[in-house]
């Protein structure tokens, strides 16, 4: 039988293996949220490739990707299908580069050697978490929705987010793979399973220890002190556009909610984004000076997201603050924007090839950190989509913020898919940048999330709904606040390279044989 007919034959099992670890890893994130199916994919996976040729890699990722993102993307159907059709396959492209890079291939390393397992070990989560960054890189800003760290929200890999963000829970979810499946699936079969099973134990031992470590890493220090904070949900629909609407509607249940307060009783209140929905500059509106009187009758400090119009093409969404005495303290302008929810890149191209009238208009992005200096306290400030990428958190908390505030708004979205990812992220947030988090939205989800990334409290979709929680302010620093994501990316670029070397100088000792 020639080389191609074998390859032929096998060509179904590999799409079987590989669309079946996918789907699992999709199965993983929220909603569903069986976070232990990540690693024990990544298991089934990392021993796939090692039967594998580099062409059948690329394969075998790009299958994997389309078991994952099919149904983890699936809510960008309802905003176009070609669209949908075209993410899924470029998100996959990611997967497929990531399994090609991964010189796990032991039939040309020296895998007698238990040093040499151990770089094969390394390399397989250090180019799926290079491909991961990328991912959430490019194009259009990046695309962190769907990923499988979203599933370790709640998992043990959590906390060590804090040591240099949700970029080491995915390198070690992979690790954690590696480690299952050297002690578990290399031995059978192998001329000498124990060398498997003690490079197995040893990477069992490390993951044990940086997780242990990451327990006892900075959290953001105690609480410098408390403030009563509502998240006010005015609920409603769900499924619906933008210009289905009807904006006084939405403002007008948010005011009903916000009257279950008792006045002075309350630090801060925070309203979701875009439920004030301006149609002038902000000095002459009726809805300004309302919100500032609400703010003065309550003796609280309010925080509520507007959307303002800039010409007829282009809108600023915004969150503005309020001071107990009625004064308009502050505004941050949303940086991070949608693509193709909030904007169109390249609207003059794709105009040709989707229908953009569900997106007539194009957010105006906003510059620096997220700060809002208020009397409740410094405020960082993640409007909705910019809670996926830690970066917007960190520079927040690097200008002194004690506190993260998400107003966000994902009506348009019918099923949960979304709303729960979106808290997953938010508690990888509270993680990462070791400070509490709140976040209000118009029809759920609200909820209060502590440092250690536990939801506290978190209202229903679609019913009116106010959170009221003590809210601690902290001015400590993590790991990850200081450093970022450098360090994670050179250990795994230092790994990727240092495996490959490996690799080339097994092969060149021990050529394979045809």
């Amino acid at each position: 039988m020639d080389k191609f007919s074998l390859a032929f034959k096998k060509f179904p099992l590999l799409v079987l293996i590989s669309l079946s670890t996918g789907i699992a890893l999709a199965l993983s994130i929220p909603p569903f949220g069986f976070w232990i199916l990540a690693p024990l994919s990544g298991a089934v996976l990392y021993w796939e490739l090692s039967r594998l040729r580099a062409s059948a890699k690329a394969m075998a990722g790009f299958v994997c990707g389309i078991g994952l993102f099919v149904p983890g993307l699936w809510w960008a159907h309802s905003f176009n299908n070609a669209g949908y059709v075209v993410l899924v396959f470029a998100q996959s492209c990611f997967i497929a580069v990531g399994c090609l890079l991964a010189a796990t291939n032991s039939r040309r390393m020296k895998d007698h050697r238990r040093h040499t397992l151990l770089w094969r070990m390394a390399a397989f989560p250090s180019a799926l978490t290079l491909a991961e960054v990328a991912r959430q890189s490019w194009p259009f800003g990046g695309i962190p929705l769907g990923s499988v760290v979203l599933g370790q929200a709640v998992s043990p890999l959590a906390r060590t987010a804090r040591l240099d963000g949700t970029f080491v829970v995915c390198y070690l979810l992979w690790f954690f793979g590696a480690v299952i499946a050297e002690l578990v699936i290399f031995p059978f079969g192998a001329q000498q399973p124990w060398r498997h099973v003690k490079a197995g134990v040893t990477g069992g031992l490390i993951l044990i220890l940086v997780v242990i470590s990451a327990m006892f890493a900075p959290n953001g220090g105690p609480a410098v002190r408390y403030i009563k904070v509502a998240a006010v949900q005015g609920g409603g629909k769900r499924g619906l556009d933008m210009e289905e609407v009807n904006p006084y509607a939405v403002y007008d249940a948010q005011l009903g909610a916000t009257e279950q307060l008792v006045p002075k009783s309350i630090g801060l209140i925070l309203w979701p984004e875009d439920v004030v929905a301006l149609f002038g500059p902000m000095r002459d509106s009726f809805r300004i000076r309302q919100l500032s009187g609400l703010a003065k009758f309550m003796q609280a400090t309010l925080v509520a997201g507007v959307t303002i119009p800039v010409g007829k093409r282009r809108f600023m969404n915004e969150a503005v603050a309020w001071a107990p005495s009625g004064k308009l303290i502050g505004t941050f302008e949303k940086v991070h924007r949608v693509p193709f929810g909030e904007y169109i890149p390249y609207r003059g191209f794709f105009q040709h090839f989707a229908n953009l009238s569900r997106v007539p208009r194009n957010a105006v992005p906003g510059h620096g950190p997220g700060l809002l200096n208020t009397p409740a306290g410094k405020l960082d400030v993640t409007i909705s989509y910019e809670t996926f990428f830690p970066n917007r958190a960190r520079a927040g908390v690097l200008v002194g913020g004690e506190v993260i505030v998400v107003p966000t708004n994902d009506s348009s979205y019918i099923t949960s898919q979304v709303p729960s990812q979106e808290i997953a992220a938010s508690s990888l947030q509270a993680i990462s940048t070791g400070r509490n988090l709140v976040q209000a939205a118009p029809t759920g989800f609200s909820a209060f999330i502590n440092n250690h990334g536990q939801v506290l409290a978190r209202s229903a979709l679609g019913v009116r709904a106010v959170l009221v929680h003590d809210v601690g302010l902290r001015d400590g620093v993590t790991f990850y606040d200081r450093f970022g994501k450098l360090p994670i990316v050179l250990f795994c670029l230092v790994c990727l390279l240092l495996s490959w070397y490996a690799f080339i100088i097994g092969f060149s000792r021990h050529p394979r044989r045809t």
